[in-house]
């Protein structure tokens, strides 16, 4: 299966349903992601939420007229730092403001009436998000500015997000197996924060392994580059692995 709009996250399309409805029933499947640069295949991958909020005030002079005028980037500003709190590195969760457009006019002397900002949040799994969204929505709904406003809306990536289980765990053991065998590297493991359509296969109970594809690094990057030969030896030790699927 191929998608070829990976990056766009699925937007306008159904392809999330096409990769688990097309899975069910498979014995296995390879994710063919960038490979990890240390050699590592990817067991388990975190979702994706954007958060876009606008914040409206009441403009005004920034000398004569501070306490009257609603200033949407402070409102702004204090809900940014609000929602970076969630962060939870224990758990993964991940919450990172990564566009602020605010004011409105060039002029330094005025109190801006309008400030919109975007937020990536990143969760390993939809119990988790669901809680990180309940949290959001309180501080959304929290004023910190009498007189400001502030409304906002969540996209939901269809790159949905997978844990390590059993399966998924005997699937990467048997494809190092098989490596080692036949005189390849052993893989590590890693999961990522980075989401995949290998979320929407581990949804339809197929075990997956994700980043099988040839080694490289920098993604979404004009740096972003692979390592040729590991295309070679990679799509060896897969073809290896299917005539052990018995194993599974």
């Amino acid at each position: 299966m191929f998608a070829g709009e990976e990056e766009s996250d699925h937007i306008g399309n159904d392809a999330d349903v096409f990769f688990r409805e097309e899975s069910r029933g498979a014995l296995c499947a390879f994710n063919m992601e960038t490979g990890h640069i240390q050699n590592r295949l990817c067991v388990g991958r975190k979702t994706q939420y954007t958060i876009h909020a606008c914040v409206h005030g009441l403009g005004g002079h920034a000398g004569n007229e501070f306490t009257k005028g609603k200033n949407a980037v402070h409102e702004a500003i204090f809900k940014c730092a609000e929602l970076t709190r969630l962060t939870d590195l224990d758990k993964g969760t991940t919450v990172t403001v990564s566009v602020i457009n605010s004011g409105g006019n060039t002029n330094s002397t005025s109190i801006p009436d309008l400030s919109e900002f975007t937020v990536d949040i990143r969760v390993f799994s939809d119990e988790i998000g669901k809680q990180v969204l309940e949290d959001v929505a309180a501080i959304m709904k929290k004023t910190f500015i009498e007189g400001t406003t502030t409304e906002y809306s969540v996209d939901f990536a269809k790159l949905h997000p997978f844990e390590p289980n059993e399966k998924i765990m005997k699937l990467f053991h048997l494809i190092n197996q098989v490596a080692v065998e036949h005189g390849f590297p052993e893989f590590g493991q890693i999961q990522l924060g980075g989401a995949s359509d290998a979320g929407a296969i581990a949804s339809a109970g197929v075990p997956v392994v994700c980043s099988c594809g040839p080694i490289g690094e920098y993604n979404h990057n004009i740096r972003e580059y692979a390592v040729v030969d590991s295309m070679f030896s990679r799509a060896k030790i897969y073809a290896l692995t299917v005539t052990e699927l018995d194993q599974l």
